[in-house]
């Protein structure tokens, strides 16, 4: 995981790194409440609401409730939905060109 991407914002959905089902789980299995940090080695530390059961997917019978702390390397953003990322994203000559990377003031060439 990059270390450029920390610290996440509160209300980021989240998955841990040990939960390597998780990865196709688009909501995540937390959510960040809070930030700690940086710790002198640069790290951060998350509090986060996660499922009750670590080992399962979420859902009405494993709730997002528990209150817990990850630490930022063993955090990973959960996959965004469609429209999310369509948010997040300019639309150019027939590409999806994510925000955070396009300069908006060049023209897009390819």
């Amino acid at each position: 995981m990059a270390a450029g991407i920390h610290p996440l914002p509160a209300g980021t959905k989240v998955y841990h790194a040990g939960q390597l089902w998780a990865r196709n789980v688009v909501d995540g299995t937390a959510v960040i409440r809070d930030v700690l940090g940086p710790f002198h080695d640069g790290s951060y530390e998350y509090v986060v609401d996660a499922c009750q059961e670590f080992s399962r997917r979420p859902g009405p019978d494993n709730p997002m409730d528990r209150r817990t702390q990850w630490a930022s390397y063993m955090t990973v953003p959960a996959r965004l939905r469609v429209d999310e990322l369509l948010d997040r994203a300019l639309l150019v000559k027939d590409r999806v060109v994510p925000v955070d990377i396009a300069d908006r003031k060049k023209p897009f060439n390819r």
